[in-house]
This record gives C-alpha cells, structure tokens and sequence, in this order.
C-alpha cells in the first residue's frame, strides 16, 4: 500500500505502520518481516511531506521500541543492519526543498 497511486493511501498506511511501531514492534522484530518492512519504509521517506513524516515517525518509534533493554544487548537488534541506509535515506531527507 505504500506505493498506492492515491496519496491518501499512502498517508493512511503510513500513520498505521506508525502506531504498528509504536506499540506492536515485536511484530516487525522478525527478519523476514523487517526486511521488507524497513525497505519499503525507506523508499516511502521519500515520497510527498506528509508521508515522509509519518514514515520518520515510524522509524523513531520502531526505533525506541525495539531499543536493547540491557547492556549486553547493545550491541545489536534487528535494525542493526539498516543502520548505514536508514541514517542515508534521513541525512537526505532533511535537505529536501518541498515542505
């Protein structure tokens, strides 16, 4: 849904993934789930402001959600090996000119 050709859509899945993030990250915690999940989540950063917004919303939350709760598992959680793209695709994101 997140490449719908309608961009209320579009922000209406996003907004939903967001509080998917929020308060069901475990769900996403899956390696087959997240890999999807983070890809198509990135790509849709990118899309119009609204959309853009809800989706960094997302990342923040699945973020804080997923966030080790002891020392020995700082080290890495499942969105360990999105870190590299997910800080690109956010680093990009907060030069764009269409807000």
């Amino acid at each position: 849904m997140f490449k719908d050709k309608n961009a209320k859509v579009r922000e209406a899945i996003s907004w939903v993934m967001s509080r998917v993030c929020e308060h069901h990250a475990d769900v996403l915690s899956n390696p087959q789930i997240i890999n999807h999940f983070m890809f198509c989540l990135l790509e849709a950063v990118k899309d119009r402001p609204r959309i853009s917004n809800q989706c960094c919303s997302a990342i923040m939350k699945l973020a804080s959600s997923l966030e080790p709760s002891t020392q020995q598992e700082q080290r890495a959680n499942a969105l360990t090996p999105f870190y590299a793209d997910t800080m690109q695709v956010l680093l990009a994101n907060t030069e764009r000119d269409d807000f």
